[in-house]
């Protein structure tokens, strides 16, 4: 908890203890070197969010320790040399999520927040619908679900793409490649086994279907065909669950046949129109943008609007649908394990031609 902000994250902060101390953190300081506001906010904030209460500072002069002291963390920011306002430090956090929050807000997606030396402007980029387009993808709203019954059917080939479009480019190779279009399809995929090994719900798998669907989108199946196979045996796994009776398939009732009306397939707004801050944003951009001065004050964006689209909508009840798609996927995935075999065969009978030609040399 971070004041009424509540946020998962990962540390890797060394915390120790004995019986009079039993959590403080330890840094070691060179007395030659003062310290500047940026490592004392370093320090304040990992005791925060790791709800760490005290800091020891061991102090030494070229490897030999000279002595330690043991500072508290709410003292941190009044330290000689570092002193900051804590309290200025709590708005830009809250306004940055609240700006994140009300843009980063499209399911199945990946962003990138990014701040440049002595820029005043922070950025945040969809990398996903970003990576799309430089692969000559039109970018999905929505989670990119567009093969649902009585829509156009997923040709072989790489999903949601007919066979008479041009392969995109290879992911890292050529001039102008978006240099995220891998990492992102890799986290993409990696988001999706997690979301798939914890499944709880319908909801659940619409959005690691979302994701495994962006992913195969951008992933460069000729230098990673292992997680494109993976992708592709995932979704067929999703569309038709390994426990499904072939005699009586029955699958999960979607929103509609369930008479809901769609309610809580997407999300409500929150908050009201008023906007306090000034943002530069499209409404179907991939980059959005705030001046860094407004995340200063609190409440800057208290009142935004937050502009989610509708949740990745639930995979279809249709049987013949399921088995359909489910057959496409696996053919994709076959075709990748035939490849793979055929270009291990090529090298290895590339490589004992050449074993045979230094023989006989």
């Amino acid at each position: 908890n971070f004041e009424d902000i509540r946020m998962l994250i990962g540390s890797n902060l060394p915390i120790f203890g004995d019986e009079e101390h039993p959590c403080v953190s330890l840094r070691l300081r060179d007395m030659k070197k003062p310290i500047n506001v940026l490592t004392g906010l370093d320090y304040w904030l990992d005791n925060l969010m790791c709800q760490v209460p005290e800091v020891v500072m061991c102090y030494h002069l070229d490897g030999i320790v000279q002595q330690y002291e043991l500072i508290k963390t709410e003292d941190l920011p009044s330290m000689e040399g570092s002193r900051f306002s804590p309290k200025i430090v709590k708005n830009i956090a809250q306004n940055i999520l609240a700006f994140l929050k009300s843009k980063a807000a499209k399911e199945g997606h990946t962003y990138w927040l990014f701040k440049a030396k002595n820029d005043d402007v922070v950025k945040l980029y969809d990398l996903t619908s970003l990576s799309q387009k430089d692969s000559g993808i039109k970018p999905k709203h929505g989670g990119g679900i567009d093969d649902e019954p009585g829509g156009t059917p997923a040709q072989p080939g790489r999903s949601g793409r007919g066979t008479d479009s041009p392969p995109p480019p290879a992911a890292g190779t050529g001039e102008g490649v978006n240099p995220f279009q891998t990492p992102v399809s890799l986290l993409l995929y990696q988001l999706a086994r997690n979301i798939l090994d914890a499944k709880v719900s319908e909801e659940d798998c619409a959005v690691a279907r979302a994701l495994l669907k962006n992913c195969i989108d951008l992933i460069d199946e000729n230098k990673y065909p292992h997680i494109a196979t993976s992708a592709h045996f995932l979704l067929s796994e999703l569309y038709v669950p390994a426990d499904t009776d072939p005699a009586k398939p029955a699958f999960p009732k979607t929103a509609a046949a369930r008479g809901d009306n769609g309610k809580g397939g997407g999300r409500s707004d929150i908050g009201g129109p008023t906007k306090t801050a000034s943002i530069e944003e499209d409404e179907d951009s991939d980059e959005f943008s705030v001046d860094v001065h407004t995340l200063c004050h609190p409440g800057s964006f208290s009142g935004f609007r937050e502009k989610s689209g509708p949740a990745p909508p639930p995979i279809s009840d249709d049987v013949e649908f399921r088995c359909t798609e489910a057959l496409q996927h696996i053919n994709h995935g076959l075709q990748y394990i035939s490849e793979l075999e055929a270009r291990k065969k090529a090298m290895e009978e590339a490589y004992k031609k050449e074993q045979e030609k230094i023989e006989r040399e």
